[in-house]
Order: C-alpha cells, then sequence, then structure tokens
C-alpha cells in the first residue's frame, strides 16, 4: 500500500491549506496517537515501569535500576 510510512503519510499540510476534510482525518490521527503515547509514558513513569533495549549491557542496567530504586 505505502512504499514508505512517514510522519507525512498522515500529515498533509497542502490539503490543510486548502481545506480539504481528509487532510484532517491523518492529523487527527496523528494526535490521537501523541495522546495515547503521551499517556502511557505518564503511566509507565507514576508505575514506575522502565523500558531498556535488550543490547544494554549489564553495568548500564544495573545503574539503570539503581537510579530508578533511589529516585523520589
Amino acid at each position: 500500500m505505502f512504499k514508505y510510512f512517514t510522519f507525512f503519510t498522515l500529515f498533509d499540510a497542502n490539503g490543510i491549506a486548502a481545506g480539504e476534510g481528509s487532510a484532517f482525518i491523518g492529523t487527527l490521527a496523528l494526535l490521537i496517537g501523541a495522546a495515547a503515547l503521551y499517556t502511557i509514558g505518564v503511566a509507565g513513569n507514576l508505575l514506575k515501569i522502565y523500558i531498556t533495549p535488550a543490547d544494554v549491557g549489564t553495568h548500564a542496567k544495573n545503574r539503570i535500576i539503581y537510579l530508578a530504586n533511589h529516585m523520589g
């Protein structure tokens, strides 16, 4: 369907400037996605859930765990 899927796949600046209704649907989808990611981030912070890459070295993982346990 799409060769590339980028920010501009959903955000059609020319369509918004022209007042096309279909351009606002993509922008609405981006706003909903941003709100969802923000909510997940806030919830993760409140619940002290930290996501680290699997390839982080042991020392770095221990440092993250140490900082998480000693913050606030």
